[in-house]
């Protein structure tokens, strides 16, 4: 898994992404069930901040992207990136377990 991973982020052009999404500038994805967001900002100093922010009329602590074909998502893209977020982070805690 951590060899894939890393295969998909080394095929990334890391230096063309920081000319695309520009320090303090955030962006933001409205979830598929209600109007929670989720927004990802990098600072100046390139630290990734992420910001979750659930719907204030709903009871709900969580977000939801689906899946596109039959789910009914409408952000495909995003799901897709939190999918390799969700590889990443299990290849970091393979390579660097946290208690």
């Amino acid at each position: 898994m951590s060899k894939h991973i890393d295969e998909i982020l080394n095929s990334m052009n890391w230096e063309k992404c920081w000319t695309e999404i520009p320090t303090n500038s955030c962006q933001t994805r409205i979830e598929d069930d209600s109007h929670g967001s989720m927004s990802v900002v990098f600072s100046c100093d390139g630290d990734a901040w992420i910001e979750i922010s659930p719907d204030p009329d709903e009871f709900k602590r969580n977000l939801r992207f689906r899946e596109c074909h039959s789910g009914g998502g409408v952000s495909s893209r995003t799901r897709r990136a939190l999918m390799i977020l969700a590889m990443a982070m299990k290849a970091d805690n393979e390579d660097r377990p946290q208690k």
